[in-house]
């Protein structure tokens, strides 16, 4: 049986709804906590705003790893729910990043997490090089306009 109540909040993220008329989605993170007469632990989330209202929980074998899950609960059901959001006007993806799974393969998630840093890598240095070629131009239109 697991707990009931929410308990202890230790965090809160706001969110936005992408779109012309923008709502605002709560994201409540409960802490971590062993049910009494349990083994696993649970961690509750709430999510509530522009027509959601979800109240769960995640599990784990301690207490990280149940609030890791809620993590990834919060970040599924946000998925899930036929919306798109940002938080502070960037994607989802950057407030509630998906862990990459390891399923005890040491290899392949070294793999992983090396082809994620490369792409990241290079994703950095497309956006230099669009931001520089957008200051070049705005520098060469402000000099032809005096």
């Amino acid at each position: 049986m697991r707990s009931s109540g929410f308990g202890p909040v230790i965090g809160e993220r706001k969110l936005s709804t992408r779109g012309t008329a923008p709502k605002t989605v709560t994201v409540t993170l409960g802490a971590p906590r062993l049910p009494k007469g349990e083994r696993d632990w649970e961690c509750p989330f709430r999510i509530s705003g522009a027509g959601i209202r979800v109240v769960e929980s995640g599990y784990g074998v301690d207490a990280i790893q149940a609030l890791q899950s809620a993590i990834c609960g919060i970040r599924h059901v946000l998925d899930t729910s036929g919306k798109s959001f940002e938080w502070f006007g960037l994607p989802i993806e950057v407030g509630f990043p998906r862990p990459i799974p390891s399923y005890g393969d040491t290899r392949l998630t070294k793999k992983l997490e090396k082809l994620v840093d490369s792409e990241l890598k290079r994703n950095l240095t497309r956006q230099r090089r669009q931001l520089k070629q957008a200051r070049r131009q705005r520098a060469a239109t402000a000099s032809r306009s005096s």
